[in-house]
């Protein structure tokens, strides 16, 4: 099986370094975008304004509309 170039440069993923990272705080991962848009999208919704155009006007999908939404409830 031939590798890709880049492949031979890469080190194996390290879950120890990710440990030690967590816990130095300087890894901390993705922030959960939609989750802290929870309280604009209700909001919104009890201001009659449809799934789709929360997901515009907020700048996410309309399942994390739905997701945010059901996760309230």
């Amino acid at each position: 099986m031939m590798l890709h170039p880049t492949q031979e440069l890469e080190p194996p993923a390290n879950p120890e370094r990710f440990t030690l990272a967590k816990a130095d705080g300087k890894y901390k991962g993705r922030k959960p975008t939609a989750q802290f848009k929870q309280a604009e999208a209700l909001a919104l919704l009890a201001a009659g304004t449809p799934k789709r155009e929360i997901a515009r006007k907020l700048g996410i999908s309309e399942r994390s509309v739905y997701r945010v939404l059901s996760a309230a409830a």
